[in-house]
């Protein structure tokens, strides 16, 4: 049953067309929001894994150049595909789809010799 008056004259500052919009609004922004939350913990979470894997790389180089052996060349080029990939995704993640794509042949390539090298020994 319709009411004989409209609800705008009873509440002239409630519009119904603006509180669904508000609605929608404070909804898309609290979406965004946690979006965004989320964006920075992987970014973070894409760093550290990042600077752990240099260290492991550098290490492992450092190992090699001091006792001139390279039995560790493998896991060296396969831990430094992992770091092109994760630089990879951090540049996707900032819509460089070129840069993306350079470092991910280069991922794949590296990990491609890498096995070789394993399969030679």
């Amino acid at each position: 049953m319709k009411p004989p008056y409209p609800i705008s004259n009873i509440v002239p500052f409630l519009k119904l067309g603006s509180l669904k919009a508000n609605f929608i609004r404070i909804t898309n922004e609290k979406v965004l929001n946690g979006m965004k939350k989320l964006y920075l913990r992987g970014n973070i979470f894409l760093k550290i894994v990042k600077i752990i894997l240099a260290i492991i790389v550098v290490a492992l180089y450092a190992y090699q150049l001091m006792t001139g052996s390279v039995e560790l060349m493998p896991y060296s080029m396969l831990f430094l595909a992992a770091i092109l990939l994760i630089t990879g995704l951090e540049e996707l993640q900032k819509d460089r789809k070129g840069v993306f794509l350079t470092y991910a042949v280069v991922s794949l390539f590296l990990c491609v010799v890498s096995i070789l090298g394993f399969l030679m020994d």
